[in-house]
């Protein structure tokens, strides 16, 4: 069994967002949405041998954990593209100042503890071993499109860690511009 299909049989159906219907064969496309807000965003082009994982419906964990160092926060969603052997982390912010910089990182190393504790259940429950190992990561925020062309910074150029995150002011936006 692949990776993605491991996944699936780890989460619940209502965790696992669903592709909105094309014409196309060889891609999918997703429509995400911030939670309490109307900013949508949609991405084009994502590769069949995926799933996009909506993190918001985790357990809350300040029942557990004192969050003194944000260890409770979360990103938005994560898609693990077994084509691209990648796990992108994605942010969404409805506008410039509804976090600061280290909340975004954050959510995004919270994101990631979600990715790791799945591959952890997976290992230890439907044993298979470290079904991530070969996979890289990608941190991504999108903020709503605020301005009449898209853009994005080029600083970060290989956004591989939570800190180096690419920011792309975008409400669509392909696949392949995310990795």
């Amino acid at each position: 069994m692949d990776s993605i299909e491991l996944v699936k049989q780890l989460l619940k159906d209502d965790v696992i967002i669903q592709p909105t219907p094309t014409k196309s064969n060889q891609n999918y496309t997703y429509k995400l949405s911030e939670p309490d807000s109307d900013y949508t965003l949609e991405i084009k082009g994502v590769p069949l041998n995926s799933v996009i994982i909506k993190c918001d419906k985790f357990p809350n964990t300040s029942n557990f954990f004192n969050s003194k160092n944000s260890e409770c926060k979360r990103s938005d969603y994560v898609i693990i593209s077994q084509e691209d052997k990648l796990i992108i982390i994605i942010e969404l912010k409805r506008s410039k100042n509804s976090s600061s910089y280290q909340d975004v990182i954050a959510q995004l190393k919270g994101a990631t503890c979600i990715v790791k504790y799945c591959e952890l259940l997976i290992e230890e429950f439907l044993k298979r071993k470290k079904i991530f190992s070969q996979y890289k990561y990608r941190y991504i925020k999108f903020q709503a499109k605020i301005q009449k062309r898209s853009f994005n910074n080029k600083n970060n150029p290989l956004n591989d860690t939570p800190e180096k995150m690419k920011t792309l002011y975008d409400n669509s936006t392909y696949y392949k511009k995310l990795i």
